[in-house]
């Protein structure tokens, strides 16, 4: 954080708001200072893990076991430790560098296919991309142009990264697909603060051909996914119910006492008041 923001923070709060804030802020400090710790070891590991790799292979290839240093990259650790260990014989290992170099070079490249859209399927479809800000969310699709207003309870689809004074127009979305955006974006940040889900997808996601106006979706910022729910022009499924309009018989019928009553899917009994009373006294 920096200095004038803390000493704002000092100055403007008072109170158990102020040491509640330096409380978060310390903890928030200890697990940056915790996580670059982590890193460091973890790239400090990976050199020194190199640096045997490559010592091995200098070790072996002075003893005649391998042709080359470089030959190393296509043994496992297991190898190496096996043949500074004598359990496996040079002629092996040297066998098993060729064979692992051929097979690499003789893979042919992959081909470069053009992009066809899936067909769509039964089930709905789901895009997974990166979670920005937690909520669930279902709503109508709305493709969002730069200057207007998204309409209430749709779930806006930006064209890019919205510039800072674009913002106040995404108010009254439901949530929010932002392609190329981080965790700490403005658009990110302004989804939080207003308990609004978003997420970023891929730029080839776009290209997905039910992403239209209209789409019924559900946006999980959990998980980061986004799923189909309804395609743009089905309409919603009427509810079906029906409605018993005749008059009830006062007399019931022949045996009708000696069968069960079989009430109606669509009915629903509730239960009977409890008696209460009122003591004025």
């Amino acid at each position: 954080m920096p200095r004038h923001a803390l000493n704002q923070l000092r100055t403007t709060l008072n109170g158990p708001r102020r040491a509640a804030a330096l409380l978060v802020l310390r903890v928030a400090r200890a697990q940056h200072s915790a996580l670059d710790a982590q890193q460091s070891a973890l790239r400090a590991a990976r050199r020194a893990a190199l640096r045997a790799a490559v010592g091995a292979a200098a070790h072996l290839r002075a003893h005649g076991w391998l042709d080359r240093t470089a030959d190393a990259r296509w043994l496992t650790p297991a190898d190496l430790i096996a043949a500074l260990d004598g359990t496996l014989d040079p002629a092996t290992l040297r066998t098993l560098a060729q064979a692992r170099r051929h097979a690499a070079r003789s893979q042919p490249l992959p081909a470069s296919v053009p992009h066809v859209p899936a067909p769509h399927a039964a089930g709905p479809d789901t895009l997974t991309g990166t979670a920005l800000s937690p909520g669930v969310r279902d709503g109508r699709l709305h493709r969002w142009t730069p200057g207007e207003r998204v309409p209430p309870g749709r779930v806006a689809l930006l064209p890019g990264p919205p510039a800072p004074h674009h913002l106040p127009a995404l108010a009254d979305a439901a949530a929010l697909i932002v392609p190329r955006s981080g965790l700490h974006s403005p658009v990110a940040a302004h989804a939080r603060h207003g308990a609004r889900p978003a997420i970023t997808l891929p730029l080839t996601a776009h290209d997905t051909d039910w992403l239209l106006d209209g789409a019924l979706v559900r946006l999980n910022g959990h998980t980061g996914t986004l799923t189909l729910l309804r395609r743009a022009g089905v309409p919603d499924p009427i509810p079906s119910f029906d409605l018993n309009l005749e008059a009830p018989s006062l007399t019931p019928p022949v045996g009708a006492a000696d069968q069960p009553t079989v009430l109606s899917p669509h009915v629903r009994v509730l239960p009977r008041p409890a008696p209460f009373s009122i003591d004025l006294i």
